[in-house]
């Protein structure tokens, strides 16, 4: 069915169903709404090429972008609800239970897992598990369901929602005839991600930051925001 989808984007996109129209189709959808593309390499749209490449903060801003479109409510109900035997049979009994929806991925050494879950002070909070390498997927799935049920399970201390937390995370510094910000890294992000946000190119954000590895930041590290057209 995903590939049935997939090749009739690049047939009403442009007049072709080959795999290479249908990438460009899903892509230009994608960038459409606010999705960052950089490092997404995207062979068929059932999901099993080898050769298949994204992110899990590629997924997460896709849940994020669909968020605020008209077809939310939609597109959440699409998504197979944990705790349900038809849909997504996993989780029983937790937290998770009714509370998150999710698509899951398995092919040969890779499970993965990515939706959105409601907290206990009922915050959505879009998630996105990709395990690469793992010697069982039986077991990785067993980790996925422990997160998915940690995350339902989750409650802000009072007084601490998700704004406050949000403006904790910037620091605004002030220097003769100029200003600079920098950004604490949250759980989700990536370098891409971030650079998009501030209407910033990948490669401005790693000539801010030149001791940053693109693919190892970690939460809590804390990164240069540079002025669009100058330094750091």
């Amino acid at each position: 069915f995903a590939e049935l989808v997939f090749r009739t984007m690049g047939r009403t996109h442009e007049g072709l169903g080959s795999s290479e129209a249908s990438a460009r189709a899903v892509s230009a959808a994608l960038t459409e709404i606010g999705v960052p593309m950089e490092g997404v390499v995207q062979l068929d749209g059932s999901g099993l090429a080898a050769g298949n490449r994204t992110t899990a903060g590629t997924f997460v801003s896709v849940f994020e972008r669909m968020a605020e479109t008209e077809i939310w409510d939609h597109y959440w109900a699409s998504l197979p609800e944990a705790g349900t035997r038809r849909e997504l049979g996993r989780m029983y009994q937790t937290a998770a239970a009714g509370n998150l929806r999710a698509k899951t991925g398995t092919i040969e050494g890779v499970s993965a897992l990515s939706g959105i879950v409601r907290s206990r002070d009922r915050e959505r909070l879009a998630f996105s598990i990709l395990l690469n390498g793992t010697p069982s997927t039986t077991r990785a799935k067993r980790v996925e369901n422990l997160v998915g049920a940690r995350l339902a399970d989750f409650m802000r201390t009072p007084g601490r929602g998700p704004n406050a937390i949000v403006e904790e995370s910037f620091e605004r510094t002030v220097g003769p005839g100029e200003s600079s910000q920098r950004y604490r890294v949250r759980a989700g992000d990536n370098l891409s991600v971030i650079a998009y946000r501030y209407g910033l190119t990948l490669g401005e954000m790693l000539r801010a930051n030149p001791r940053v590895e693109p693919n190892r930041i970690l939460v809590g590290q804390w990164l240069t925001i540079p002025q669009r057209g100058g330094g750091s």
